[in-house]
């Protein structure tokens, strides 16, 4: 192993084994409502058999760590959005997944993945992806044959 790998495999092991103590520190926009900067993340080891769709992992992407909704799964790979970034799918092989989030602490307050608010969210923000993914098919069709026609009629 050379020193980048040495430094990343600690990294992960901090997210998952570390978590209890110090946690995750969520930056960014991509998770909004349900993660703001400076949430603490709870985080717990991969059991790819028990990932489920809905589920909040995060990956390894170089140098970063980014979270991400889990909504779609196949063999090995599991296709993720922010819930904040319905647009902007990313494949995630299984191999880049570091954990599973399962909870989270703003201000003092805890929030679990055992919530009803927690699994309110989680079935919302999956709906609202597939309500996209549905509207842009029908869209892209409709462009299709939009584009069709136009090229019949000239």
């Amino acid at each position: 192993m050379d020193k980048d790998q040495i430094k990343q495999k600690a990294h992960d092991l901090f997210l998952v084994d570390g978590g209890k103590e110090q946690g995750h520190y969520f930056h960014g926009r991509s998770m909004l409502p349900l993660f703001r900067e400076g949430d603490r993340l709870l985080v717990r080891p991969l059991d790819w058999i028990a990932l489920r769709v809905g589920d909040v992992i995060i990956f390894r992407q170089d140098l970063k760590y980014p979270t991400r909704r889990v909504v779609r799964l196949y063999n090995r790979a599991a296709l993720v959005v922010g819930d904040n970034w319905i647009t902007q799918r990313q494949l995630i092989q299984s191999d880049q997944i570091v954990g599973v989030v399962y909870g989270r602490s703003r201000n003092g307050h805890a929030l679990s993945s055992e919530q009803v608010r927690w699994r309110i969210y989680k079935t919302v923000c999956l709906m609202r992806f597939r309500v996209f993914e549905r509207a842009d098919r029908l869209l892209r069709k409709l462009a299709r044959r939009v584009a069709g026609l136009s090229l019949i009629s000239h």
